[in-house]
């Protein structure tokens, strides 16, 4: 009755029935049905989703726990066919419950202090405990830790060093702190020194083992560790600002974790100290956002509150956007642990930082406030250390509401807006958090009619919702990013009529966190991909994914749309193995989609172009089997020659395919006669027909006029083969000089570029109406790795537009339509620069329409080097025309781009 739950496109579906059937196991005593399970459980261990992975572990466990002759005959008879990562997992989670077993039996005599110091919290690092190693004297003691300390040397190779320190953990857990107090804490000063140079090691492994070894220190010798704490922290935060992220993800969640287990009051000072004299802008935001942990979970005494005051009024006047932000949410804090503290701050800052702190404290929740306020002067704290214990575990952070209350949309969404106004970051990692089990409750899949009561919710706040999760998918902290695409996945399911709005932002960050650097999020991206796939039709999604595929900021990142979109136009949705929807159809959005895949086909990145390939392969197959032809036909035989060798060596089958439609092409059906050529705004119109504004009213991918192009080239070839009329031999060098460029011979590019050079400087007359065709090519070489090519394409763009023939209008009509904000060359904005201010004012003036459209459009590039460029050529235009004929082109700029339009114009 599960086996259709195994196929299942929705991963919760198999994760239900692994829980099912081993529930079931648990009240039955049938071998047979155990082993029927065992090996549904085995092969589900290769499922993509790390969830359907875990719970089928937890499966094989239970059969193990309640069968266990059974579950060694069925490892041993399927160990052959499962892969060796996953055999090694079943017998290492065995040893460990046989290891667990044996120490419960033999540790039921320990004292309560000895066993509760065997528990570790994981630090989050994916680091494993080891067992805890009991020594029975100090003296086998002491010289274990002596020799801990002689492995830790520099000179030690580095494996080495990890192996001291997870002994040194071991020794911690086993209680060694608290046994040998004395002796621990003398061997941990000998040790200081060793456990520093560790901090400031190079590999990542090293400072992530050192890491999680100071907060097992922290939390299991915290009298001992708590005299060296200061040098520590000091030297862990030099790590926050290290380029490396493992590294400086290690050490900010180590101080967190000494600061949540070790009371260490002198530590203030130093962190208040260093606040104020530190000059890299990203550690002062992380002391910050320590001393805001401090502050709540320490009961300090005045003269550390007033210390951590004199730093926020240092702060809270940074130069660093992130720094005040983090001062902001500090001194709401402070606000709330010490009023008169936070008055007395409010008299020495100016009095418009005063009024804005004075209003961010006015809009606190006063349930929060007073929740705050009965946490830190409420209770009898005899020893600081108390408030850290385990017992008061609302000491540790900002109470949550009541559970209902936590898992109510409305309080969710406005809890996470709360959060976003003071930019507190953990926080924010908590507003993720429980916006996700506010979100939960509302699925239906999980929850049956239990959920409807919370849908009509969902679907009042669901633009908010999308606004937030769209903020968080962008943050680089798994606390804050998992939990978002998680809600993302549900919120889908839920509201997906209501998201139709922001699904091409939502797409695309999605996209961008597929090629994130943890498995986890991965993971993740992929499932709320599933979702949107499995949800929206493919006509529906298409505009999305064009819009992701041409923002797209990475090659991987493209190769990731390119295969989700393989089965989104299927019909398959998110990539389930049967159709699910409707195969896309026909429309101007996929025939812009072929297009710009076509272009990818040829891409010098391999996965990407074989992802393109597959992409059309599927089109072809699938959706329209004369669409894919029809778009290659109406290219030009440049792009179909280039096209075909591409796919050729990379995928041969859809080659094949192709082929007969491209060598003996069907009658084509009489087209409409040619438009003429459009005005500007005739042409913006014409991109909004095609599709293009359903892309928040951008400018797509626009394939540099490429008809207009396909019909210079045809009619070029025609000029060259049959007239020499016009002048004798300059049709013939320019169609030898445009193969020549193709070559992957660097020396016939480089002299296919002096052709066109000397051509365009012998006879500008006759060479002109090549101009169209040949300045794309030429501006795509400028930007060729090669130095020697882009050199000499700029002296051929340069031979063309400063020639004192050109016509600016002709020059303008050509560089216009390879001028955008999705454009990744420079050349076109030098080119248009160079006639700015070099040709005749009076027709530049009179053919600036032509081309200031495009150039104030690429100041919203996302590329520096294109916003340079495109801004210092309005600043030309400026500098020579004046302000006013700019100014129907450039209302849309930022006060930013304005103010870096201004300093051009004057320089």
């Amino acid at each position: 009755k599960l086996s259709f739950a195994w196929k299942h496109a929705n991963w919760r579906f198999r994760v239900s029935a692994i829980e099912i059937l081993s529930a079931t196991m648990a009240t039955t005593e049938d071998d047979a049905f155990a082993r029927r399970c065992f090996d549904a459980f085995a092969r589900t261990l290769g499922d993509r989703e790390g969830e359907v992975r875990e719970q089928a572990m937890d499966g094989i466990a239970v059969v193990f726990e309640k069968f266990p002759r059974v579950g060694r005959e069925a490892l041993e008879a399927t160990k052959d066919a499962m892969r060796p990562q996953h055999v090694k997992e079943i017998e290492r989670r065995l040893d460990g419950a046989k290891a667990e077993t044996n120490e419960m039996e033999t540790s039921k005599s320990a004292s309560e202090s000895m066993s509760a110091s065997a528990v570790v919290k994981p630090l989050g690092d994916g680091l494993v405990p080891p067992p805890p190693e009991r020594i029975s004297n100090e003296r086998e003691f002491t010289r274990a830790m002596d020799r801990v300390t002689r492995d830790l040397r520099p000179d030690v190779d580095w494996l080495k060093r990890i192996a001291a320190m997870v002994r040194l953990e071991a020794i911690t857990l086993g209680g060694g702190g608290e046994v040998f107090e004395d002796a621990f804490t003398s061997s941990l000063g000998r040790a200081v020194e060793v456990l520093l140079a560790q901090i400031s090691d190079r590999r990542s492994a090293v400072v992530k083992q050192v890491s999680h070894l100071l907060v097992t220190l922290a939390r299991g010798a915290t009298k001992s560790f708590a005299q060296y704490v200061d040098h520590f922290v000091m030297a862990l935060l030099k790590t926050t600002v290290v380029t490396v992220g493992v590294i400086a993800d290690s050490g900010n969640a180590c101080i967190r974790g000494i600061i949540e287990h070790c009371y260490a009051p002198k530590l203030v000072q130093r962190l208040t100290d260093a606040v104020v004299a530190e000059r890299a802008p990203k550690m002062r935001g992380c002391i910050v956002e320590y001393l805001s942990i401090i502050l709540k979970s320490w009961e300090l005494s005045n003269r550390h509150i007033d210390a951590i005051g004199d730093a926020l009024r240092v702060t809270l006047s940074d130069a660093d956007a992130t720094v005040r932000a983090n001062s902001k949410a500090c001194f709401e804090i402070l606000s709330v642990t010490s009023p008169t503290a936070s008055g007395d701050l409010l008299t020495r800052v100016d009095s418009k930082l005063a009024r804005s702190l004075s209003n961010l404290t006015n809009d606190s929740e006063s349930e929060e406030t007073s929740s705050v306020a009965r946490r830190g002067r409420s209770g009898s704290l005899s020893s600081a250390p108390s408030r850290i214990a385990p017992e008061a575990p609302a000491a540790k952070k900002l109470p949550t509401p009541a559970p209902t209350e936590a898992r109510d949309i409305a309080s969710a969404v406005m809890f996470a807006e709360r959060v976003e106004r003071a930019a507190e970051r953990a926080s924010r990692a908590e507003a993720s958090s429980r916006l996700r089990g506010a979100l939960d409750d509302a699925d239906a899949r999980t929850h049956g009619a239990r959920a409807a009561q919370f849908e009509a919710q969902v679907t009042l706040h669901a633009a908010r919702i999308a606004e937030l999760l769209l903020g968080y998918i962008s943050d680089s902290n798994a606390l804050v990013l998992d939990p978002a695409l998680e809600s993302i996945a549900t919120l889908v399911y839920i509201a997906s009529e209501d998201l139709k709005q922001v699904m091409p932002d939502l797409c695309l960050g999605v996209f961008e966190c597929l090629t994130d650097h943890r498995e986890s999020t991965r993971s993740l991206s992929s499932e709320a991909l599933t979702a949107i796939g499995d949800v929206h039709k493919p006509n529906a999604l298409l505009p999305a994914l064009l819009r992701s595929l041409h923002l797209a900021s990475t090659a991987k990142t493209k190769t990731g749309v390119l295969e989700f979109a393989l089965y989104v136009l299927s019909g398959r949705g998110g990539g389930a193995d049967e159709v699910v929807h409707t195969p896309a159809s026909v429309s101007a959005n996929l025939e812009s989609w072929i297009d710009l895949v076509v272009e990818l086909a040829c891409d010098v990145n391999e996965p990407l172009a074989k992802a393109a390939g597959s992409n059309l392969g599927a089109i072809h197959v699938h959706v329209d089997g004369a669409v894919v032809p029809r778009r290659l036909l109406a290219s030009s035989e440049y792009k179909r020659v280039r096209f075909m060798e591409a796919i050729e060596r990379r995928v041969p089958k859809l080659a094949e395919m192709l082929r007969p439609f491209l060598e003996a092409p069907p009658t084509p059906p009489p087209a409409p006669p040619p438009a003429p050529a459009p005005s500007p705004p005739v042409v913006t119109a014409t991109m909004h027909d095609v599709g293009y504004d359903s892309l928040d009213e951008e400018h797509g991918y626009e394939d540099q006029n490429m008809g207009s192009l396909n019909r210079s080239y045809e009619t070029m070839r025609i000029e060259a083969s049959a007239g020499k009329s016009r002048h004798a031999g300059v049709g013939e060098r320019i169609v030898e000089a445009m193969e020549g460029l193709r070559d992957e011979n660097i020396d016939t590019v480089v002299r296919s570029l002096r052709t066109i050079a000397s051509s365009a400087e012998d006879c500008f007359a006759h060479f002109k109406p090549y101009m169209p065709l040949l300045v794309p090519t030429v501006c795509s070489a400028m930007d060729d790795e090669n130095e020697l090519v882009a050199a000499h394409a700029y002296g051929a763009l340069r031979a063309i537009f400063q020639h004192r023939e050109i016509d600016t209008e002709d020059a303008f009509t050509a560089l216009a339509p390879l001028i955008n904000a999705y454009s990744a060359s420079t050349a076109p904005l030098i080119c248009a620069h160079m006639i700015i201010e070099t040709a005749d004012a009076a027709s530049v003036e009179s053919s600036l329409p032509l081309v200031l459209p495009s150039v104030a459009d690429a100041c919203a590039s996302k590329t520096v080097a294109i916003r340079h460029r495109a801004l210092n050529a309005l600043g030309a235009c400026q500098r020579t025309f004046g302000a006013a004929s700019l100014s129907p082109y450039v209302e849309a700029l930022s006060v930013t781009h304005r103010a870096v339009l201004a300093h051009y114009a004057r320089n």
